[in-house]
């Protein structure tokens, strides 16, 4: 039997509003952040409060709208139609909350993505995974994390963090991840500087959210990210 991808009353309703949001407010200011490549906090702040984030589908258990990955993808493909930029930094926080659900405990669960969900203003996460010599190879990861009185110390350099840059409370979290033997493990934190990258500039190319109907409400420790004789990586 055919699988029937035919979409749902309110499947369609999400789709419509996202392509209106898209054709109202992305389209329009698009070329303007093409040239300032500055971050776009009016969009992300208006796609916030209509429901246009990754709270969209974040369980309802933590406050999330509890989307199906159908809805997801039909925000996420109404928003890069209107800039491919804008739409993944509206969506890249969804890398760091994704990396939470999948591999964090209820404490961090129940402290994290209650956060992204029940700010009255988007709170923007980062996941940092690539590195200069690795790229995004998991398992081949150089950053290491060594367990030191009071939490932990990680040593490594990252780069092409999506929302890296401006990932920084208060409120905004990022999570880090590193190696050992065939294990990868992730930390979650406030990040504590900024100084690792403008505060205004976004370069990577500009993923999804929600229906406003459908959203409810909108790591144990901090952890040092500062090796010895050197700046804390990006």
């Amino acid at each position: 039997m055919p699988l029937d991808f035919t979409l749902t009353p309110e499947q369609e309703d999400i789709k419509a509003l996202a392509h209106e949001f898209a054709e109202k407010e992305i389209r329009p200011v698009a070329a303007h952040y093409d040239e300032t490549e500055e971050f776009p906090w009016p969009v992300l702040k208006k796609a916030h409060e209509v429901g246009l984030t990754p709270v969209a589908v974040m369980p309802e258990a933590y406050g999330g709208g509890g989307l199906d990955m159908i809805s997801n993808m039909l925000i996420a493909e109404e928003l890069h139609w209107g800039c491919a930029g804008i739409a993944v930094a509206i969506t890249g926080t969804g890398l760091a909350a994704t990396a939470i659900l999948a591999m964090g405990n209820e404490a961090q669960k129940q402290k994290w993505i209650r956060e992204f969900c029940s700010a009255k203003s988007p709170v923007v996460g980062a996941m940092g995974l690539t590195e200069p010599s690795t790229g995004s190879d998991a398992m081949a990861i150089q950053t290491t994390a060594k367990k030191v009185e009071g939490g932990y110390l990680l040593n490594g350099a990252k780069q092409f963090i999506t929302n890296g840059g401006i990932a920084r409370g208060p409120p905004a979290s990022r999570a880090s991840s590193s190696r050992r033997a065939t294990r990868v493990s992730a930390w979650v934190g406030k990040k504590r500087s900024s100084a690792c990258a403008p505060r205004t500039r976004r370069r990577s190319s500009c993923k999804t959210a929600s229906c406003q109907r459908k959203i409810a409400s909108a790591v144990n420790q901090a952890i040092r990210t500062r090796g010895p004789g050197r700046s804390a990586p990006c």
